[in-house]
């Protein structure tokens, strides 16, 4: 379901040194109300912090690893394989933690169990006692973090907002909230429309300042797919081109580019194709950008003109001079 190439509508705030923790939710907030608008059914923001999972993943990672491991990076593994638990699957992802990340077989059911928890309380009262949690500073943190965003999004709509562990977002520069938004009442577009987090370090590598941020981006590319597929956006033709000037030969060019011309003055859209391919190619090539009329000039002296509408099937003579759709 991933395009190749898109365009994604970013909310940032960067700010010197400290960036305070309630623009977490604001950009969230003005997501939420932007895809709101578009009346494309409920809109739910997933939302977590990254610190938080980061504690619970050292109670298993055991202490004693190959020299060319450590605890740090393996969470970073860790992390990177739970964000695609949804994608590939509990069993996939089990034997990877497993065999990538050392963690104990007879552990990875407890933990997949724990970091599929989700919750609509800003108090986040079951994430409080999490098992085997190692009670870091850096748990406490993370847990007050998002209990603070979750409060300060408390008067969106009953649902709209969930904590979930599972929301991890798996590039390494997010360092604390991490969001997903999924849009439930579209149950063929799976995936987030919108997403993004924290990144305390990110901007701080390119400058000699330490710039905390956080943002949260738009996909505009899918996001434009579902409002068309849900009538939301009224879609004309894809080409503005009226008629598709046919290349016969290449000794006929010069009078396809007049018959063009002359199609051109009288007000006409007209596009004449590059190369004197095959006819079928050149009728496949109107087809797939939609242009509504093929014009054939004269194959050979003598000929006339002919049009043909795609939409009906009809062929017809023609005079460039004249006709009329």
């Amino acid at each position: 379901g991933r395009m190749r190439e898109f365009y994604q509508c970013d909310i940032d705030v960067i700010n010197v040194d400290n960036l305070p923790i309630h623009f977490d939710a604001e950009v969230a907030g003005i997501c939420y109300e932007a895809l709101a608008s578009l009346d494309i059914g409920r809109v739910q923001i997933r939302i977590s912090n990254r610190k938080i999972l980061s504690s619970l993943l050292k109670a298993y990672i055991p202490e004693e690893l190959p020299d060319d491991q450590d605890a740090d990076s393996l969470i970073g593994d860790a992390i990177r394989l739970i964000d695609k638990l949804e994608k590939c699957g509990i069993d996939a992802i089990a034997a990877k933690l497993v065999n990538q990340c050392y963690i104990q077989a007879d552990s990875v059911e407890p933990l997949l169990k724990a970091v599929q928890q989700k919750t609509s309380d800003p108090e986040l009262t079951e994430w409080r006692n999490l098992p085997n949690l190692v009670r870091t500073e850096e748990f406490e943190e993370g847990l007050e973090e998002l209990s603070f965003v979750m409060k300060q999004l408390s008067h969106l709509p009953e649902g709209a907002i969930v904590a979930d562990l599972s929301i991890v977002r798996g590039l390494d520069y997010y360092t604390g909230t991490v969001y997903e938004t999924q849009l439930l009442d579209v149950p063929e577009f799976t995936g987030s429309v919108c997403s993004g987090g924290r990144y305390d370090d990110l901007a701080g590598s390119y400058i000699n300042k330490h710039l905390p941020g956080v943002g949260i981006s738009i996909g505009f590319s899918r996001l434009f797919d579902v409002l068309r597929q849900n009538g939301k956006i009224e879609m004309g033709q894809k080409s503005p081109a009226e008629i598709l000037m046919v290349l016969p030969s290449e000794d006929k060019r010069d009078e396809a580019a007049q018959t063009a011309r002359t199609l051109r003055e009288r007000g006409f859209k007209v596009e004449q194709y590059h190369a004197p391919q095959k006819i079928g190619k050149q009728i496949g090539y109107a087809e797939k950008k939609g242009i509504p009329f093929v014009w054939f000039p004269p194959f050979e002296d003598g000929l006339s003109h002919e049009v043909k509408n795609l939409a009906k099937g009809e062929q017809s003579d023609a005079d460039p001079e004249s006709w009329k759709p």
